[in-house]
């Protein structure tokens, strides 16, 4: 017979991903934040809902290491079938992931979890090797990782994160991976030159680019002390190199044009020079949270344009710092094979930037 266990209820039931306190539903935001467990049933069933007005939630499961399902979350609160006729003599190590990133457009956008259906029992799941951040853009956020290549249009359906080169890396190391991302944003500036859509201005807090009401409790600070990453791993860039080609954005609520100019084919040094510094300034905040963590800038995937104005940034930090425990990682690029939906990277480039970072990692942790 199934019986009814609350998230609250139960301390075997880990919740991955930054989020708030509550726990009755818990709320998940970022992409590729998750709950786990592991069950001894031969029956599970979750309660979930997925509220959103503009992009809905997919949710993936994971069984004992391997993905099952992946669909669309019900926006209502309802119950879900997990898995049906196990041998609940087993152990079942089972996770369940937010596919979608954090959707800073869509003010009621969250995947809730209510609790869990079942008819056996909830044991402690396995520790983990390592604890890794991934900070990022429309990449990292697994954007066109599902889908035809053919396909253009920007739906919540495209994005997996358990396809995504941070799921990968944290499988091939048995690591929690969270991940920080947004797409379109930049280090500094959007890819359309929209100064304040940049990631470090949002790092801080729990997830306070989800601006709606209901989720006021994600402006607050976030508490990095309650989870130590072993390295953080940033892949920012791509816009902002983006940005430099755009012809400005007029804020009007500044009354000034945001924009990052060109000259000729070079980047204007006096706009190059001011990302490079808000890089350094970036990385001073990231060292500042996290001082036991090794730094990797990991960039590419769709171009290295941007390596020049990277490379400076890490400098400038670097000089100031003395920090040794940094360094810069080209993955591999994008190419007709490897390319997925949207014209963003395919499951194959993702492949391949994931085994570059697991050797790296290998070496450093």
């Amino acid at each position: 017979m199934l019986h009814e266990v609350k998230i609250s209820e139960n301390e075997n039931i880990r919740i991955g991903g930054r989020t708030i306190s509550q726990k009755d539903p818990v709320i998940l935001q970022w992409g590729g934040s998750f709950i786990e467990l592991t069950v001894k049933a031969s029956e599970l069933w979750i309660e979930v809902a997925g509220p959103h007005t503009n992009n809905e939630n997919w949710m993936a499961v994971e069984i004992n290491g391997a993905i099952l399902s992946r669909q669309i979350v019900p926006k209502e609160k309802s119950l879900v079938p997990v898995f049906i006729h196990r041998n609940p003599e087993k152990e079942t190590r089972v996770r369940i992931f937010k596919e979608v990133q954090a959707m800073s457009g869509d003010a009621h956008h969250a995947l809730e979890i209510y609790g869990v259906k079942l008819d056996g029992e909830i044991v402690p799941s396995k520790e983990y090797s390592y604890k890794l951040e991934f900070i990022g853009d429309s990449i990292t956020s697994s954007e066109g990782t599902m889908g035809a290549k053919e396909e253009e249009d920007w739906i919540s359906m495209y994005f997996s994160h358990t396809h995504a080169y941070s799921y990968m890396t944290g499988k091939a190391l048995n690591a929690e991976v969270r991940c920080i991302s947004q797409s379109g944003w930049g280090v500094f500036a959007s890819w359309d030159s929209h100064f304040d859509c940049n990631l470090p201005a949002h790092y801080e807090e729990i997830c306070s680019l989800c601006n709606g009401e209901e989720f006021a409790e994600f402006q607050k600070p976030y508490d990095f002390s309650s989870w130590q990453p072993d390295a953080v791993i940033i892949n920012l860039g791509t816009n902002d190199a983006s940005a430099f080609h755009q012809e400005g954005y007029f804020n009007e609520a500044t009354g000034k044009l945001e924009e990052l100019r060109m000259e000729g084919d070079k980047f204007n040094a006096e706009d190059a020079d001011k990302v490079s510094s808000y890089i350094a300034e970036f990385l001073k905040k990231v060292r500042k949270n996290n001082p036991g963590a090794y730094i990797l800038w990991a960039y590419g995937m769709l171009s290295t344009e941007f390596e020049e104005v990277i490379l400076a940034g890490i400098q400038k930090y670097k000089e100031t710092s003395q920090d040794d425990r940094i360094k810069y990682l080209v993955l591999p690029e994008v190419n007709d094979d490897t390319v997925g939906a949207r014209w963003h990277p395919g499951e194959k480039c993702h492949r391949a930037a994931a085994e570059v970072l697991v050797k790296e990692l290998k070496e450093i942790l």
